[in-house]
């Protein structure tokens, strides 16, 4: 599959929605498209419940801490780097249950 293919392929993955027309163009892919377009699929997913989960965490935390104690609060991927006022910073992350885990972060020199 040549680049610009797979330009075209991005293309239509972008204007799908829960219309089944949208999606007709995926049943014209060759077995290789299929395999590029599995790949975005699960990409996309994965994307979303990494969004998912972040928004969840900072919710969390945000019940656990009162506004003035926290100084920054930062999304990274699926996990948030919390910074308290006290100067105290966590990796912050759901367990397995989807409770909040606030791991204690050392500050490098």
């Amino acid at each position: 599959m040549d680049n610009e293919r797979r330009l075209q392929i991005l293309e239509n993955l972008s204007h799908e929605t829960n219309e089944a027309w949208t999606r007709e163009w995926r049943e014209e892919l060759t077995p290789e498209e299929l395999d590029f377009v599995a790949r975005e699929d699960d990409r996309y997913c994965d994307g979303v419940q990494a969004l998912c989960t972040a928004i969840l965490i900072r919710e969390r935390v945000r019940q656990r801490f009162q506004p003035q104690e926290i100084e920054e609060l930062t999304t990274i991927y699926d996990h948030c780097r919390l910074r308290l006022r006290d100067g105290r910073m966590f990796l912050a992350r759901l367990d397995k249950g989807g409770g909040l885990t606030l791991d204690e972060i050392e500050e490098a020199c």
